[in-house]
């Protein structure tokens, strides 16, 4: 097995807060209904919505270029596993295209995302 790419991202909780707070359609066109009703539902969304964004930024940074042109913000989603634990689920359309470029899938994706959040 090898390496296909490799994505980390850094976000800072109140750029999502004042992007959220400028442009409220900025959820709606980045996350997923129930990324959205998860991140509410927290005692701070903004800091849920940071998470998730810098999960998805790190996963598109690993992908390949085509896969990044041919694919949106929704067809990724990060929702707690069973155990807590954050887990990636893709769209049909994305799971085809990585299937097409030799990424592996079983049971889940077998990526690693490096995820750091920053707030002051």
């Amino acid at each position: 097995m090898s390496v296909i790419g490799i994505g980390t991202d850094l976000v800072h909780i109140g750029r999502i807060k004042s992007e959220i707070e400028r442009n409220p359609a900025f959820t709606k066109n980045v996350f997923t209904q129930a990324e959205i009703d998860w991140c509410e539902a927290g005692f701070d969304p903004a800091a849920r919505y940071s998470g998730r964004f810098a999960a998805k930024e790190a996963f598109y940074k690993a992908l390949p270029t085509q896969i990044q042109n041919e694919t949106t913000w929704l067809d990724v989603e990060i929702l707690p596993g069973s155990n807590g634990k954050p887990e990636i689920k893709t769209s049909l359309n994305c799971n085809s295209l990585l299937k097409k470029n030799g990424v592996i899938t079983v049971s889940g994706l077998m990526l690693r995302v490096a995820l750091i959040l920053y707030n002051h």
